[in-house]
């Protein structure tokens, strides 16, 4: 039961770091295209943030070519995207449910007010 306990508390962890992770990659590579916009680059910054992510061959089985919107998209929201912070939540959240009782009620809080505020977030297309 103990090992068990600890198996889902460290998953958990590791799923919260990548949620976290992940976002802040995104938002790095919307800064950077804000920034190569303004001073005329070529426009590579979607690709070096899915190749930061690890998620450059997943994305171009559904995409063919990265943009903003397509990026954001796949890193954020899609559901076949393991690593995407939707994905990561969903199984941060498995892991707290099955040892609840094991976490702070802030800990439970706010893990399940972002997932239930995520819930209520539509996917674009």
């Amino acid at each position: 039961m103990l090992s068990r306990t600890a198996d889902s508390l460290y998953w958990l962890a590791r799923y919260v770091e990548r949620t976290e992770n992940v976002a802040r990659i995104v938002l790095v590579g919307h800064r950077m295209a804000s920034m190569a916009r303004s001073l005329g680059s070529s426009g590579d910054e979607w690709l070096s943030t899915l190749i930061a992510t690890g998620c450059e061959p997943g994305f171009f089985e559904k995409y063919s070519e990265p943009s903003a919107a397509s990026v954001i998209d796949y890193l954020v929201r899609d559901p076949d995207n393991v690593s995407s912070v939707f994905s990561c939540l969903e199984t941060a959240r498995r892991n707290a449910r099955a040892v609840r009782t094991a976490l702070t009620a802030d800990m439970w809080d706010a893990l399940n007010e972002t997932w239930l505020k995520r819930a209520n977030t539509p996917r674009r297309r």
